[in-house]
C-alpha cells in the first residue's frame, strides 16, 4: 500500500492499524495509523531519535523521561478527557485521527492525510428513510461477516452494539 500510495495510504486501506514505514530509499520514517485514529500512536523526539509505540507506557520506558504536562492534566481533570495531540508527559504527542507525521533528517512534518470534509452528507426525505438506509447497511454488513449458514454466537458486553448485532444475525441466520 505504501509503495503504491505513499503517505496517502490511510485514504486506501480501510481497517483498524498503526504502522510505522522505514523508506530506506527516501530516508524517512512514516507514522501512520487508520483514518479514525482507532489504534494509537504515541511518538517522542529525542535528539537524533524517534520512539513510536502504541502504548504511552512504552515510550515513557524507553525515553527513561518522566517530565509530566500539567496543562494537559488540568485539562483532563476539568473536561474528563483530551482531544488533541499532547499527553500527561510534556515530551511524548499523540497523532491524532486523520493525521500522519513524517520524520526526516530529524525533522518532524505532520500531514492531514484525511478529513471528514471530503465526504458528501447524506441528504434523505425524512427520518423514515435515514432509518431504513442504517437498517439495510447494518444488515449488510453483519450479513458479510457470516460465512455460513452454521450457528452464530455473539459476545454480549451489555452495549448497545452487541445487541444489535446479535439481533440481526438472529434474524439472517
Amino acid at each position: 500500500a505504501y509503495q503504491c500510495w505513499g503517505a496517502d495510504l490511510p485514504r486506501h486501506v480501510v481497517g483498524e492499524y498503526a504502522v510505522v514505514i522505514h523508506d530506506k530509499s527516501r530516508r524517512r520514517l512514516l507514522l501512520t495509523h487508520d483514518e479514525l485514529g482507532l489504534t494509537p500512536l504515541f511518538y517522542a523526539e529525542l535528539k537524533d531519535e524517534l520512539l513510536v509505540a502504541s502504548h504511552i507506557e512504552d515510550v515513557v520506558q524507553l525515553s527513561g523521561v518522566r517530565n509530566l504536562d500539567e496543562e494537559y492534566i488540568a485539562d483532563y481533570l476539568s473536561e474528563g478527557r483530551h482531544l488533541g495531540k499532547r499527553t500527561p508527559y510534556t515530551h511524548i504527542h499523540r497523532l491524532l485521527p486523520g493525521q500522519s507525521v513524517v520524520w526526516k533528517d530529524g525533522l518532524l512534518t505532520e500531514q492531514n492525510t484525511w478529513t471528514l470534509t471530503g465526504i458528501q452528507p447524506l441528504r434523505y426525505r425524512d427520518l423514515r428513510e435515514y432509518e431504513e438506509q442504517l437498517r439495510f447497511l447494518t444488515a449488510e454488513a453483519i450479513n458479510f461477516s457470516i460465512q455460513s449458514k452454521e450457528k452464530v454466537w455473539c459476545e454480549l458486553s451489555g452495549g448497545l452494539d452487541s445487541f444489535t448485532v446479535l439481533a440481526f444475525a438472529a434474524r439472517l441466520n
